[in-house]
């Protein structure tokens, strides 16, 4: 992100664990809904605050993403739509402990940080402050070059074991899922145990806490993302294919990798009821979502089928949150 024009002086100041503090009045706090801090910073920078992108992270993602240019910042939120991670660019007024940290030298802004007591981590993109719960990432011409990146997450995550693949076989994709209203695929079911569907699909690879429940399987010859609860059930199904394709077909009609409008039309001559939504479209009436992951393709091509994913009825509609804890 650049930001061509002049930022407020800040500085803006890491919450460890909380949020980002200065940005806005009442802060950016975790947690918080996506309207609520679209409110705040509309309300506290007017037409300053300028373009607004939003898109998806990735084609499975529930949560959508929100990059305010002229702040060189991006808020990330999860599938209720509430705030669960800031990204930080170039001129944004950042600083933890005193310590600015972007648009310094990398290797100044980590010993400013250790004199302070702060113990960094290396990982591939740079280094993580875990005590702190923040990261910097560091472009590769090494130590001289500015900080690129700062992320800001809620919780310490030091503690979170990293993707990897589980034993067992690896089976041939599956590359065509016929849809069945509320229930997922002809394969794959919401409610189903997470052991039985190893068993049936072969790998995985685990991200989040395996053993404990909560965590996800990713299959990409299979084009499946599957998040279970704490008891193992499958809750969320999502198909959408990467370095490959598929299909999910729902009543003959075609969803996947086509623009999102032939598809609704298609849906319409078939009888379904479509309710667009942003960068999604609900298909009501057969528990099923459809995600598109940007506005910058004009065809805007649906990547995603989704069951079990949030609606805005599924998620407390409170006015806000405390600005501090």
């Amino acid at each position: 992100m650049t930001n061509p024009a002049p930022l407020p002086a800040g500085p803006w100041r890491i919450h460890p664990f909380h949020g980002l503090e200065g940005v806005v009045p009442g802060s950016l706090p975790f947690g918080a809904r996506r309207d609520v801090l679209a409110r705040r910073l509309t309300t506290a920078y007017g037409d300053r605050l300028g373009e607004r992108s939003t898109f998806r992270k990735s084609a499975t993602s529930l949560g959508l993403c929100d990059a305010y240019h002229s702040l060189d910042l991006i808020l990330h939120h999860d599938a209720h739509q509430r705030l669960a991670y800031l990204e930080l660019f170039a001129s944004a007024p950042v600083e933890f402990d005193g310590v600015g940290l972007l648009d310094r030298p990398y290797g100044d802004v980590l010993d400013a940080l250790r004199a302070r007591g702060w113990e960094s981590r290396e990982t591939d993109a740079g280094h993580e402050i875990p005590a702190a719960g923040f990261n910097l990432t560091a472009r590769p011409e090494g130590d001289e070059a500015p900080v690129y990146c700062v992320g800001v997450q809620p919780d310490d995550r030091a503690d979170m074991p990293p993707p990897r693949m589980t034993g067992g076989v690896h089976l041939p994709g599956i590359t065509a899922h016929r849809l069945l209203p509320f229930e997922g695929t002809e394969t794959v079911r919401l409610g189903q145990d997470r052991r039985s569907l190893r068993a049936r699909l072969g790998a995985t690879l685990v991200c989040g806490p395996d053993g404990h429940g909560a965590g996800t399987d990713r299959y990409f010859d299979h084009g499946l993302e599957l998040t279970f609860d704490s008891d193992d059930r499958l809750v969320t199904l999502a198909i959408g294919y990467t370095g490959h394709k598929g299909t999910a077909t729902l009543a003959g009609v075609q969803l996947l990798d086509r623009p999102y409008a032939q598809v609704a039309a298609d849906l319409a001559r078939a009888g379904i009821r479509v309710v667009r939504g942003e960068l999604s479209a609900e298909l009501p009436d057969h528990g099923v979502r459809l995600h598109m992951q940007a506005p910058t393709n004009p065809e805007l091509p649906v990547v995603a089928v989704v069951y079990g994913a949030p609606t805005d009825e599924d998620t407390p509609a409170d006015e806000d949150v405390p600005a501090s804890r």
